[in-house]
């Protein structure tokens, strides 16, 4: 963050003043904690959304008590790179100390090697908090800076958490109590869960919806002030005026839906919807009538892929995602993205005037 103030106030304009942070597991306590300092540490900084996934942060004054994580049943890893990271309060023993020899390895490779070489020998030697350290984890807690804990604050913006159900590392119950505290503390997010996802495929699994919630259509919803509802509103409308001339209906329903108004191209988006077949128009009956029982099936090996059953049958624009499948009456995409096969966008309209 520091990087980007620097290269904003020597060349302006040079990025787009408009930042997302986003963080896994411990890049999860990075983003959530940067998000809580930018009003002050980087106040000339845009922070449109905070990402988070593998949730680490702990929030003690939240409404959700869970049992103490490090009881006995956790992972060492992270507690050996957090016992040579600084996570020693001053005057307390040192790590030599505090690992046993059975563990000894584990705290020379936390010091030299990545996490995989130690979750190895981890498994491969059967260690864990209840053989690996010379006190009791209670007593390892008590000795160790609270690293992952914060307090109950409202954050400069909109929230996405995204939890594996099948995450070890750091349990769905832990990652809850944190979107608990958060939606506690005000904050407007969206905490989405991924069955039979563990820790580290959790960043993956939850990429489509976090493209999804960043988009300003989605943070607008989310705004909990009117000066950041404002600034989406802006962000929209600078977006439309750059669709505009496509004249495509769902950007004026955006425009209208997030503070526009009465402010969109309603006449072109008319339009555009009059040249789509409606409903009871028999253009549209053949275009979406299903398959004969004596024709082939679709699932036949000796169609060719992707063979249109009819040679009324619609195409699609790419739009909102559209794909060529499945056919027939199935294919009720919305009646913006269709067009009969074989026309232009707009041949289908060429008898009408397209209005200025």
């Amino acid at each position: 963050m520091a990087d980007l103030c620097i290269i904003e106030r020597l060349d302006p304009g040079t990025i787009a003043n408009e930042m997302v942070i986003t963080g896994q597991s411990q890049g999860s306590a990075s983003s959530i904690g940067a998000s809580r300092i930018a009003p002050t540490y980087a106040s000339e900084l845009k922070l449109r959304a905070t990402i988070a996934t593998g949730v680490l942060p702990e929030f003690p004054e939240g409404p959700i008590k869970l049992p103490e994580l490090l009881g006995g049943m956790g992972t060492t890893r992270y507690t050996m790179l957090r016992l040579v990271g600084g996570s020693l309060r001053d005057g307390e023993p040192s790590a030599d100390e505090l690992v046993n020899d059975q563990a000894r390895p584990l705290l020379t490779m936390a010091r030299e090697t990545c996490g995989d070489g130690i979750r190895a020998y981890e498994q491969q030697h059967g260690i864990d908090m209840r053989n690996a350290f010379t006190v009791a984890p209670t007593r390892l807690t008590a000795l160790m800076l609270p690293a992952t804990e914060m307090s109950m604050v409202r954050m400069p913006a909109p929230l996405f958490l995204g939890t594996g159900l099948a995450d070890r590392t750091i349990p769905p119950q832990h990652q809850y109590a944190a979107a608990a505290a958060l939606c506690a503390a005000g904050n407007p997010l969206a905490w989405k869960t991924y069955p039979g996802i563990t820790h580290n495929g959790g960043v993956n699994a939850a990429f489509d919806d976090e493209l999804a919630f960043v988009n300003y259509w989605t943070l607008h919803r989310f705004a909990f002030t009117p000066s950041l509802r404002r600034q989406y509103a802006a962000a929209i409308r600078d977006h439309w005026e750059f669709e505009k001339p496509e004249k495509f209906p769902i950007w004026n329903f955006i425009q209208c839906g997030c503070g526009g108004g009465q402010d969109c191209d309603a006449q072109g988006a008319v339009w555009t919807l009059r040249g789509v077949p409606s409903a009871r128009s028999p253009r549209r009956r053949r275009a979406f009538r299903p398959a004969r029982s004596t024709r082939r099936s679709h699932s036949s090996p000796r169609r060719r892929p992707g063979r249109s059953t009819s040679s009324n049958e619609p195409g699609w624009d790419s739009c909102a995602g559209a794909s060529p499948s499945p056919r027939g009456s199935r294919a009720m995409l919305p009646l913006y993205c269709c067009r009969p096969r074989g026309s232009s966008r707009h041949s289908t309209r060429s008898s009408r005037a397209r209005p200025t």
